[in-house]
């Protein structure tokens, strides 16, 4: 009884830089073999070359004993010519003579019919087998330029990301610095309007004896003018800071979205070594059917299956 035991395949290894992918698709494609050469080791392996002078071999036995069976009938004529032979007695002797030849001519064309049959099938499976292996390599070549693609692909969107992502942190201090010194501007500006509101206020109180009370009222309307700037500028880098907060949530969506580029890639190579891990073995399962193929061939002739030609 056959025990089938589970093997836990090995972990894929991480992905490689895109010149190792490169490599390994450039080393693999050097590798293949064209499908000419994959037919005739196919052949080689099934026993085609062996079939095909066996069907050489009895085509050749046939011919002889045809000629050989046509030969029969002047041989006969010629011996019996001068001799007190009726024409029936020499025609019994002709089929006398013909029916063993007969027979074995009849045997050869049974085994060239089965060798023939035989040679056909062992033909077919070449083929079909060299067409599954070409197309494996194929599919093993097409994974290693997947594998190649998104390894590059990754690369370069890091890279992108990467400058991206300096260029951001330098417009975010670009930005922190104009905020700064935007609030420093107006401080100075409000400071200094104010000092100026106050001097020419005493001036003004001065010169046309404002009372106490509309010197107040006065600096209470300038205290109100200035808190409405204030409030207004306030809204002003609250405006600046939600429309760089907006331009934070884009660049977190495009970290993301590398971020998730970069996981596919890890599943895409996962499936892509998979992929070759599985042709890779039907590749070798079909191989190894092959030699079990032709090991069956060569002991139904070793047990004298194929009968030998006269």
């Amino acid at each position: 009884m056959a025990i089938l035991i589970y093997m836990q395949p090995p972990t894929p290894q991480p992905p490689p830089t895109a010149d190792t992918a490169l490599q390994n698709l450039q080393t693999y494609q050097t590798g293949m073999r064209a499908p000419g050469a994959v037919l005739q080791e196919r052949e080689q392996a099934l026993g085609v070359p062996q079939a095909q002078r066996q069907v050489s071999g009895l085509r050749q036995a046939i011919t002889n004993t045809t000629n050989l069976l046509n030969q029969i009938a002047p041989s006969v004529q010629g011996r019996t010519a001068t001799s007190q032979v009726t024409s029936a007695q020499a025609a019994r002797q002709t089929a006398n003579e013909q029916a063993p030849i007969q027979g074995n001519l009849a045997s050869l064309g049974q085994q060239y019919g089965q060798a023939s049959g035989d040679l056909n099938t062992l033909v077919s499976r070449a083929q079909g087998q060299a067409q599954l292996e070409t197309e494996g390599q194929q599919n093993t070549f097409g994974n290693l330029a997947n594998i190649y693609q998104q390894v590059f692909g990754k690369e370069q969107a890091g890279k992108q990301f990467g400058l991206q992502e300096a260029q951001f942190t330098e417009q975010q201090r670009e930005f922190n610095t104009q905020q700064a010194e935007t609030t420093r501007q107006f401080d100075t500006q409000q400071t200094e309007n104010r000092r100026q509101f106050e001097s020419q206020l005493l001036l003004e109180q001065q010169r046309f004896g404002l009372s106490q009370q509309e010197f107040a009222e006065r600096m209470r309307e300038f205290d109100t003018q200035q808190e409405l700037e204030n409030r207004q500028f306030q809204e002003q880098l609250a405006q600046n800071q939600r429309s760089w907060s907006i331009a934070q949530q884009q660049l977190g969506y495009e970290g993301s979205r590398l971020n998730e580029q970069v996981q596919q890639g890890q599943r895409d190579w996962e499936i892509a070594k998979w992929s070759k891990a599985a042709e890779d073995a039907r590749i070798q399962e079909m191989r190894e059917q092959g030699q079990r193929d032709w090991a069956a061939e060569r002991y139904k002739q070793d047990i004298g299956y194929y009968k030998p030609a006269a």
